[in-house]
């Protein structure tokens, strides 16, 4: 079934017009430092890099009123897709590249060529060669794309005219990668504060099973205790029947029963909560719920 829903806010906004300049007056400062690389950066023909560095100048300045810093990236020869500019927007970047289209036009065949694929049957003359036209490609790179990702001159389209939308672009990217790590933080926070709560659920049950423990030895040992009670009142009714010598013997024993009697009634000690065990990470591991007692950090139940 479908279903109809309103247009996201952004596709009806009015945004208001970027002016390229006509000529390079007073540019940006990463404009300064892109026009100055001419051996790595925009190798373009001289007015193609000129209206180049003018679009990327408008950028620049439009980006730096909104509040967002605007670099020219270190040339890196490692780097095959070299952003041209960097836009960071609350701690967000995105590069800018641009990039010349290329027209088709038919080939026309070498006397060579002609010659070689007559005699050899290769290799394949080329239908069509491609030659640099003048129009314009910018592509942003970083985060995840809203409306698109590149913007470029068209045969009806001049390429100054999409800025508005490739600045509202960077825009809304920096906003929902802004709203992504806000999440993330919630999300973090939130594992933090369960794996803290486990923690301390885990210290409670550890001490719980502690003192159910001693009360259960204890028990145990008055258990013993009054046993032992018992079979010294039988042995001080067999001392009776005895004499001379045995019997003093005996009242040695039963006497020195009877102390350890006393000694070993576990009411005759003090009574009270015994003292809490360490809660070490081995201690309370058997009560996190497998969440690692080392730290939220540690993955599952691993150090």
């Amino acid at each position: 079934m479908l279903q109809l829903v309103d247009k996201p806010a952004w596709m009806n906004a009015v945004l208001e017009p970027i002016e390229v300049a006509e000529r390079l007056i007073n540019p940006h400062a990463a404009i300064v430092a892109l026009r100055a690389d001419k051996e790595h950066r925009l190798r373009f023909k001289g007015n193609v890099r000129q209206r180049a560095l003018r679009l990327l100048d408008a950028i620049a300045k439009s980006a730096s009123a909104r509040g967002w810093d605007v670099t020219c990236p270190a040339w890196n020869r490692d780097d095959h897709h070299p952003a041209h500019l960097a836009v960071s927007i609350i701690g967000h970047t995105y590069g800018l590249q641009v990039s010349e289209n290329d027209d088709k036009v038919p080939h026309q065949p070498t006397a060579k060529e002609l010659r070689d694929f007559g005699r050899w049957g290769y290799p394949r003359i080329p239908t069509y060669d491609k030659v640099p036209s003048g129009r314009l490609t910018i592509a942003v790179a970083g985060g995840v794309p809203v409306r698109q990702s590149a913007f470029s001159d068209t045969k009806t389209i001049n390429l100054a005219g999409r800025l508005p939308v490739l600045v509202q672009e960077l825009e809304l990217r920096g906003a929902a990668d802004e709203q992504r790590r806000l999440e993330r933080e919630d999300q973090e926070a939130e594992r933090r504060r369960r794996w803290k709560q486990v923690r301390d659920e885990a210290v409670i049950a550890l001490r719980e099973h502690n003192r159910a423990a001693i009360l259960a030895e204890h028990a145990a040992r008055w258990r013993r205790n009054q046993l032992l009670g018992d079979y010294i009142a039988a042995m001080q009714q067999r001392v009776a029947s005895l004499d001379g010598a045995e019997q003093a013997a005996a009242r040695e024993w039963v006497q020195w029963a009877r102390d350890h009697h006393q000694r070993s009634n576990p009411l005759n000690q003090r009574l009270a909560f015994p003292a809490d065990p360490d809660p070490s990470p081995e201690a309370i591991k058997p009560y996190m719920r497998g969440l690692s007692p080392y730290g939220p950090d540690n993955g599952l139940g691993l150090h």
